[in-house]
């Protein structure tokens, strides 16, 4: 290893340094940047290994609820969030065992009004209404039009049908079981948890198959699918305009699947479904409460944050910064010469039309017509999902959503970009320390806050359906970042998916590129503060900004099923790409994070 120069050494004296321009670092001079930046910037944060994980997600996420708490126990005598906080309340306090039963009496007492096998389509409508899972889920979004629309998908269970008939099984059966005949007594034997599992079993292996594109069907389509037509007609949904449908064979596979099981399964099915949804209920903790009202009720509370915790200079700042990230994707963009003109021309209007909505919405639903009682915790539950169903299905359409209304929970821990808006959101809770605060030098906000402005940004081009000239070049750019990010193992020897994972590894890439030009045009870079260039700093932010720890088993899950590279990777993956870490950190041949100039990745 190489000895360390002056550099270093002066790293050393400000490693620990603390101030107000900056957030609180943890850098390990003791590991070399060129070898692992991510553990060069986080290697003394001491985390706890009692907890699954720690994210700077989570702790931004649980200051912003202890601050909307706090409001609401000072503003709960109001009219408005009176019902706010009751609701909370009914949630928060805890449910005696003898009541677990009663509680639900009324959810499974709806079922029993079903009694004919033509009433099966009526009772899946009425449970989709209250937000009960089944064997058909929806979505709704905004297309590029900005017309409402619903996505009809396969429904969403967690059984694993590879293991029906291994021991997993059993234990699956036995869980019901035990879980259903607690509330619901001998009434309920294996019998019923086999037609849970057998419907279980069925919808995964549709679900299974799920992928685009999703398409407008013509009325002649709903004759194929009579089941599904029946159930949008149950719903008052007749207008097929703003339905999409999933591709063959799985519209038909979703239809046929209705008409597969009698009457007395689906019940069966439903029965189980409603004790699953509101089982936290019953050993509920004031955190899951809090996420509970935070879904549900999320623009009362943001109201309420912006009445007391609106600042004008922040939102100001954050939108200067993300016009000049903006202007630097372009740029980058203009650059890049294997991209055509009229694909660069595309991509700078695209970028140059982006709206970027930050930290507060300027509608806010009205939760007038929401029925909360104080001591019915199940019923409060059901009726705030169907609340928010019956907002969306009125919404469906042209012109029905009204302007300054977000797309997205406005209380969400992460920005959002959506393509069929050209729009990213900023929420409340993410532009916070430590990734954002107006007394920090700029090279934390570009590096922090900054780089996320950029990744969602960049998540706004589809190069599937970009008319690229040189395709050949992409595919090869593409190819080339998969092995890349294939080639890394986490810490407990797992290999990462580069395919998995391509459309945040491009996006880190690009985000942090664009983040990096557009603080580079700032005075500021210029400086050298606390031992370190603005370059050092900026770079310093972004590892920062993804500190976060999992167990192993966590880890494990996490690469199995979400499509970001896991954090020390995505950082490491991210930094060895740009050429300017190299040149921040005298990064040479001899350290483990080198790439020669034509393996980095450069899309623009």
């Amino acid at each position: 290893m190489r000895a360390f120069t002056t550099f270093f050494l002066a790293l050393l004296l400000a490693a620990c340094s603390t101030s107000e321009n900056k957030p609180a670092l943890y850098v390990n001079t003791t590991i070399l940047p060129g070898n692992d930046f991510y553990h060069f910037v986080n290697g003394n944060w001491q985390v706890d290994s009692s907890k699954e994980v720690e994210t700077v997600n989570l702790e931004m996420r649980h200051r912003l609820q202890k601050e909307l708490l706090e409001l609401l126990k000072e503003n709960h005598e109001t009219e408005m969030y009176s019902k706010i906080y009751d609701f909370y309340h009914s949630l928060a306090d805890p449910i005696n065992d003898n009541d677990e039963g009663a509680s639900l009496t009324a959810e499974l007492a709806l079922l029993d009004s079903f009694q004919l096998e033509k009433d099966v389509i009526p009772m899946m409508a009425a449970m989709f209404r209250r937000g009960y899972g089944g064997p058909i889920s929806g979505e709704f979004y905004a297309r590029y039009d900005q017309s409402y629309v619903l996505q009809l998908k396969p429904g969403s269970v967690q059984f694993d049908p590879v293991s029906r008939s291994g021991p997993n099984y059993n234990i699956f059966l036995n869980e019901i079981t035990e879980e259903v005949q607690k509330l619901l007594g001998s009434s309920w034997t294996e019998k019923e948890s086999g037609e849970v599992a057998s419907i279980y079993h069925k919808i995964n292996k549709i679900e299974q198959q799920y992928g685009k594109p999703y398409k407008r069907a013509d009325s002649a389509f709903y004759h194929q699918i009579p089941h599904i037509g029946a159930l949008l007609g149950e719903l008052g949904l007749t207008d097929h305009e703003y339905i999409e449908l999933p591709a063959n064979p799985l519209s038909f596979q979703m239809d046929s699947l209705i008409a597969e099981y009698p009457l007395s399964s689906w019940k069966i099915f439903y029965t189980y479904t409603i004790i699953k949804e509101n089982d936290r209920l019953f050993r509920v903790s004031d955190q899951y409460a809090f996420e509970i009202l935070m879904k549900y009720c999320n623009d009362a509370l943001i109201r309420l944050h912006k009445q007391y915790h609106y600042d004008s200079k922040k939102e100001a700042g954050i939108k200067v910064m993300a016009e000049n990230i903006r202007r630097a994707m372009i740029s980058n963009l203009r650059q890049a010469d294997w991209l055509d003109d009229p694909t660069r021309d595309r991509l700078s209007v695209l970028f140059d039309t982006t709206r970027i909505e930050v930290s507060y919405p300027s509608f806010y639903e009205d939760y007038s017509s929401l029925v909360i009682k104080k001591s019915d915790p199940v019923g409060n539950y059901r009726r705030a999902r169907e609340f928010q169903i019956s907002k969306d299905i009125g919404y469906l359409g042209a012109g029905k959503i009204p302007p300054g209304k977000w797309r997205i929970n406005t209380l969400d821990d992460s920005p959002t970009s959506i393509k069929s808006m050209n729009t990213v959101y900023l929420p409340i809770a993410f532009n916070q320390y430590p990734l954002y605060s107006q007394s920090f030098d700029e090279a934390y906000n570009y590096g922090g806050l900054g780089f996320y402005i950029g990744h969602e940004m960049a998540h706004l081009v589809d190069f599937n359906s970009e008319k690229i000239q040189d395709v050949k070049f992409f595919n090869e750019l593409e190819q080339k970042l998969i092995s890349q990010y294939g080639s890394y193992l986490t810490t407990a020897g797992d290999t990462l998916n580069g395919r998995q994972t391509i459309n945040e590894n491009f996006s880190d890439i690009m985000g942090l590129s664009a983040a990096y030009k557009a603080f580079s045009e700032l005075p500021s870079f210029n400086d050298r503060r606390d031992g370190y260039t603005g370059a050092q700093r900026f770079f310093m932010a972004f590892a920062n900004s993804q500190r976060e720890y999992r167990n192993d088993v966590k880890s494990r899950e996490f690469i199995s099923k979400f499509e970001h590279s896991l954090y020390y990777l995505r950082v490491n993956g991210a930094v060895r790409n740009l050429d300017a870490f190299y040149e921040a950190f005298d990064v040479t041949e001899q350290d483990s994070l080198y790439l020669v100039p034509d393996a980095r990745i450069r899309i623009w």
